[in-house]
């Protein structure tokens, strides 16, 4: 009889029994996992709180902005722009402290400010916030580029909100790249702006344009003159209009730079036609003087010989072209007028009413009845006897002179003679003698008031 053994059969279904059990109970045991196992702790996100002391820190950096202490406004906006801060009060700081830097006329370190908020990205997903996210992305785009901001993105902004400081920041940025026209437009638009009247900081920032928009304007001006300037007249007031705009963008070397070059040119090319307009001036008034010298060289002669007519007559057919050898031909035509007066009066008192007293000629001899008669060549004698005028020394025609004034009675006839004898004795070179006559008539006859200053004490006969 065979024998079997059953042993190992049996210990294989043990095994297999004890795994199943053993898998149906770490089953249970994973499904009642929080039943036997602690739950792991969740962190609650830490909430930002905006310190009293930050946000006075942050209203003392705008204020210092507005009075214009850029460098200090950065400095303590750069010590509270901190991960501490929350937002969006974190991006204001960071888009002001870039805006003062930008003004202080640190244009990379300002960009570089701003380029933070486009790295930043948008700071909240909340839809109600959304809106103001892109702002400061956009803004931190557009001022952290080195290319200049075209006008057309002004349409971006809307001026009725804090959307309004992009249109400083951006004209400021284009400021520092001498992008001057867009710079203008935009801070332009920012004057224009109506911000919300609660974001009074904003409304508080808007002088910060005007040097801007006013330096600006002045070089337009300049500028659009020099382009203007076709002519010589119209090249010197471009040259006074650089010079005017000079002292309005003193502190903008970039404008003045531009203006430096154009105004060069200007002043190289009016320079060149004075220069010419001169040289051919000077060559008319040397030729003018030549005239007047010869003038008064010829009347000197005529006066010599007592010939006052001639003389005069010598200048009234004269003729010159500048305006100051006509004022120089002028005073010479009335002092020989008035000396030919003299000789004109005197004829007039001896044909009128005679000289009887005795006259004495220059070779010593004596006229004892006088004259009865004159004319412009000679004296007459009661006897008919001539004698020319220059037989008489100057003393004894003023003896003459003088003899007649004392015997009239008109006190205007009294004037006349006494200007007439004054500027015979002052073309004589008796100056000293002169001028007491000539004040005389000129306190009667306010006519010869005005003619005094033609007959300065220190003048050459």
């Amino acid at each position: 009889m065979r024998v079997v053994d059953n042993s190992s059969s049996s210990g294989s279904w043990v095994t297999i029994i004890a795994l199943v059990g053993l898998i149906a109970v770490g089953g249970l045991a994973y499904q009642n996992r929080d039943r036997f196992l602690p739950a792991k702790a969740t962190p609650k996100p830490v909430k930002l709180v905006l310190t009293e002391e930050t946000e006075a820190k942050f209203f003392e950096a705008r204020d210092r902005i507005v009075s214009g202490k850029f460098s200090e406004a950065s400095g303590i906006l750069t010590s509270i722009d901190t991960d501490k801060v929350p937002q969006p009060a974190r991006n204001w700081m960071t888009l002001q402290n870039g805006l003062a830097k930008l003004l202080d006329g640190k244009g990379p370190e300002g960009r570089a400010e701003l380029a933070k908020l486009e790295k930043r990205g948008p700071f909240t997903k909340d839809p109600r916030e959304e809106k103001l996210a892109a702002f400061f992305v956009k803004i931190g785009q557009l001022g952290g580029s080195e290319e200049p901001v075209k006008r057309d993105s002004a349409q971006e902004f809307n001026g009725e909100t804090v959307e309004a400081s992009a249109y400083l920041v951006l004209g400021v940025k284009n400021w520092t790249v001498e992008a001057y026209d867009d710079a203008a437009y935009l801070l332009g638009e920012f004057q224009n702006s109506r911000p919300p009247e609660n974001e009074i900081w904003l409304r508080r920032y808007k002088p910060l344009a005007t040097g801007y928009t006013e330096a600006f304007s002045a070089y337009s001006i300049a500028s659009n003159a020099a382009k203007d300037a076709s002519s010589t007249e119209r090249k010197e007031a471009a040259l006074k209009a650089i010079g005017e705009a000079r002292a309005k963008v003193k502190n903008q070397p970039g404008l003045l730079a531009k203006l430096t070059p154009v105004e060069a040119e200007l002043k190289k090319q009016v320079d060149a036609v004075n220069a010419e307009s001169r040289a051919a001036e000077m060559a008319a008034e040397a030729v003018d003087q030549k005239i007047i010298d010869d003038v008064k060289d010829r009347v000197a002669k005529f006066n010599e010989k007592l010939q006052f007519a001639d003389a005069h007559q010598i200048v009234f057919t004269a003729t010159v072209n500048g305006d100051k050898a006509k004022d120089e031909l002028d005073k010479w035509f009335k002092r020989t007028q008035w000396t030919a007066k003299f000789k004109a009066l005197l004829i007039d008192d001896i044909t009128t009413a005679g000289y009887a007293k005795p006259v004495k000629k220059k070779d010593g001899t004596a006229v004892v009845g006088g004259f009865k008669t004159a004319d412009d060549m000679q004296l007459t004698t009661p006897a008919k006897v001539n004698a020319p005028w220059t037989d008489f020394d100057p003393d004894t025609l003023t003896t003459i002179a003088r003899d007649f004034i004392a015997s009239t009675k008109d006190p205007a006839a009294i004037a006349d003679r006494k200007w007439a004898l004054g500027n015979f004795l002052y073309t004589i070179g008796k100056k000293a003698d002169a001028f007491p006559l000539l004040r005389e008539a000129a306190s009667a006859n306010p006519e010869y008031k005005d003619g005094l200053p033609l007959l300065p004490e220190g003048d050459a006969k």
